[in-house]
């Protein structure tokens, strides 16, 4: 995951929404600063803050953790629902995965999609 990709993306949403800072930052029960601090690349937003985001903004957390038109948005799911029955655990789990599979290079991210499939297939 690329911290300045998530600080651009925010800022995106944002300013398409027409919200003001202080807007996202009263829904996330954060100072005005510290959100400032996400947009500016100071500080990324952790896990629960980024769920918090997408779940304002109504939209799935991997368009908050994956470029478009990355190889690791072949991981993506797009009908996952971070919102659903799962608990959230399960949530942080998938979370944390998509977080290091956005890190890697698009090679490492096809091996790694390979390596997955491969292992659901030995399941079947």
């Amino acid at each position: 995951m690329s911290n300045s990709y998530i600080q651009k993306k925010i800022r995106e949403l944002r300013e398409s929404h027409k919200y003001k800072q202080q807007d996202v930052s009263d829904y996330l029960h954060i100072t005005r600063q510290a959100y400032t601090n996400y947009e500016t690349g100071h500080r990324t937003p952790d896990t629960d803050t980024l769920l918090k985001i997408a779940k304002f903004y109504h939209i799935n957390i991997s368009e908050l953790l994956v470029e478009p038109g990355s190889v690791s948005t072949l991981c993506v799911n797009e009908t996952t629902n971070f919102e659903s029955d799962k608990h959230p655990e399960e949530n942080e789990i998938t979370l944390h995965i998509l977080q290091k599979i956005s890190a890697l290079s698009s090679k490492q991210q096809l091996e790694i999609l390979d390596i997955i499939n491969d292992y659901i297939n030995k399941e079947n």
